[in-house]
């Protein structure tokens, strides 16, 4: 049976008509009528029930449909039925769709902040905003002339940041397929969290944070692009509620089927009953939230995510050592771990 579903505003929220069916659905007028087929010159049944609820206009060449009216119309009848659960599907999605969207431009925005960063960092603001492009060349050329070394490990931050602009699109993709392919492959879990650490480094310096990744030599199979990405809603989610002018020290566990990466920092206080909340798509901690700290919701969930997808996990220890708890500026500290275990 072919179907067309249509809300009380004329948005189509359903339809497997063919092309060439608008002709034949806009002269129907009963709910239950014989009709000659354009398409295939065959004759079909066909029908439309108009509601407060929307439009629903269905054919049929079955053999029981065509030659039963009353059977196609309880069929329509009973159909008619579920335009409101489509409209609330559709309404879901288009949801759940903007979510995507939204975490997609939250982490662009976050690595072309660090893109601009880096070029302003090596060139002052005013001299490039105040002048016009000739002269912006020439300014940026005496800068490179003047400092090649530096000009060179700037372009470096800046391409491995657009490399994981790209690597964002790929695990985007990944997040939200049926059954995502995951590329593992042997790699030194402790350089991946250097590069990803090196991104991140004006936001430590801006803190006084003094970062410390323990000497670790082993391997570990797990998808490059998507732990890369997880690590960095990770750090970045570190940089951000990290107490200044403390340590953030990374210590690894090698059990025997998985690996433990421990993130031990004194930062925000996280409330027991936040534990798993913080994990959650939308939710910031009650700490951050009347202080405006709070984010959009999205790293620790996306990271936890995409640890799911590895067959790994992300949890979070709070409070691990009372003694090294501390109020700054109205804000509650204490000494965190976020561990992030992977599978051997």
């Amino acid at each position: 049976m072919k179907t067309y579903y249509q809300d009380e505003a004329g948005t189509v929220l359903s339809s497997n008509l063919k092309e060439g069916c608008q002709e034949c659905y806009g002269s129907c007028g009963s709910i239950s009528e014989i009709t000659l087929c354009k398409l295939t010159n065959k004759k079909r049944r066909r029908g439309r029930i108009v509601s407060e609820r929307g439009l629903l206009y269905a054919c049929s060449d079955q053999a029981d449909m065509m030659a039963s009216s009353r059977l196609f119309k309880e069929s329509l009848e009973v159909r008619s039925e579920f335009i409101a659960e489509l409209k609330a599907l559709r309404n879901s999605l288009e949801s759940e769709a903007r979510k995507q969207i939204k975490r997609l431009i939250h982490n662009l925005t976050t690595l072309n902040a660090h893109c601009i960063q880096e070029i302003y960092s090596f060139i002052p603001q005013e001299q490039l905003s105040n002048s016009k492009q000739d002269e912006q060349t020439r300014i940026i050329a005496k800068f490179v002339t003047d400092d090649t070394k530096a000009a060179a490990q700037l372009f470096t931050r800046i391409l491995k940041n657009n490399t994981l602009m790209k690597v964002e699109f790929s695990v985007f993709n990944k997040l939200y397929e049926a059954s995502p392919r995951i590329d593992k492959r042997s790699h030194p879990i402790r350089k991946v969290i250097l590069n990803v650490f090196h991104i991140f480094f004006p936001d430590f310096t801006d803190k006084d944070v003094l970062v410390k990744v323990q000497e670790f030599n082993e391997k570990v199979d797990f998808d490059y692009e998507s732990i890369t990405v997880a690590l960095m809603h990770l750090i970045e989610n570190s940089s951000k509620y990290i107490l200044p002018n403390t340590v953030l020290n990374v210590t690894f566990e090698s059990l025997d089927r998985e690996l433990k990466v421990i993130f031990d920092m004194i930062s925000i206080k996280i409330e027991d009953s936040e534990k798993e909340k913080i994990f959650t798509e939308g939710y910031s901690g009650t700490q951050v939230k009347g202080l405006g700290l709070a984010g959009k919701g999205i790293g620790l969930f996306v990271a936890k995510e995409i640890l799911r997808i590895n067959k790994g996990h992300l949890s979070v220890k709070s409070n691990v050592d009372p003694i090294k708890a501390k109020k700054q500026m109205g804000l509650d500290y204490e000494n965190n771990q976020f561990i992030l275990s992977l599978p051997k």
